[in-house]
């Protein structure tokens, strides 16, 4: 008897693109720091919602954003998602509902609908194309 071979293949709802199990994994990982960030940034906004971020701060959270700029790069929510200004200083308020957009898109992407797709179904042509699209979008 045969083993089937099967692949897991994450897909966006317009199957525009493939998403890798290893992204959606880091989806996962940046998820928790962007929740656990936004909840920090609650506790200053209640405090003093126009109080302003630093400069160190700043830094810090744009290198948040921007790790999941890069994963959320073929999304379309992503011309929606901004990173922080130095010039002038966000207020904590602003933080918060960057955050909360950040944390919304993520959540979209790692809940693409998953699809186990039966591989031996596909001759070894189709095999490589499908692998190069994959690889096009895992980039």
């Amino acid at each position: 008897m045969t083993q089937k071979k099967t692949k897991k293949v994450y897909m966006r709802e317009d199957n525009s693109n493939f998403l890798t199990e290893e992204r959606v994994k880091e989806g996962n990982v940046i998820l928790p720091m962007f929740e656990s960030l936004r909840e920090e940034m609650k506790g200053l906004a209640t405090k003093k919602p126009d109080g302003k971020l630093n400069s160190l701060k700043v830094k810090t959270v744009n290198r948040l954003l921007e790790s999941a700029r890069e994963l959320l790069a073929n999304e379309h929510t992503l011309e929606y998602l901004d990173v922080l200004t130095e010039e002038p200083l966000p207020e904590n308020s602003d933080v918060v509902l960057i955050l909360s957009l950040y944390i919304e898109a993520l959540r979209q992407y790692i809940n693409s609908p998953e699809v186990e797709i039966n591989m031996s179904a596909f001759s070894d042509e189709d095999l490589r194309q499908l692998e190069q699209i994959m690889q096009k979008y895992q980039k």
